[in-house]
C-alpha cells in the first residue's frame, strides 16, 4: 500500500514522476485510467516525448459538461492537438 501524499503533493507531482518514467524506459506511449487518465493528460501538455496517448474513462468534467460531449469534436485533430486540447479542458475543469 503506498504511504501518504505529502501535503505539498500536486498534479506536477505526477507529472514529474510520468516525466521520470519515460527519461527511465525511453518510452513514449502513455495510457491512463481515470486519474491517471487526467495525469497523462496534463503530461501530454507538457512533455514532448509523448507520442500516443491512450485514455480510458477520464474523470473529468467542466462547466458541468461530462467527457462525452466534448470528445467528438477532438477527433478531428492531430495527436498532438488532441493532448493539448484534452489537458487544457482537465486543468480548466478543476480550478
Amino acid at each position: 500500500m503506498s504511504e501518504p501524499c505529502a501535503s505539498d503533493h500536486r498534479l506536477r507531482t505526477e507529472v514529474e514522476d510520468v516525466h521520470a518514467l519515460l527519461s527511465l524506459t525511453g518510452a513514449h506511449n502513455v495510457f491512463g485510467v481515470s486519474a491517471g487518465a487526467v495525469i497523462a493528460l496534463q503530461a501530454a501538455l507538457e512533455l514532448g516525448e509523448i507520442h500516443k496517448l491512450a485514455l480510458y474513462q477520464p474523470s473529468l468534467s467542466f462547466n458541468e459538461v461530462s467527457h462525452t460531449r466534448w470528445g467528438a469534436s477532438i477527433r478531428t485533430r492531430t495527436p498532438a492537438q488532441e493532448a493539448r486540447v484534452r489537458a487544457r479542458h482537465s486543468v480548466e475543469g478543476n480550478r
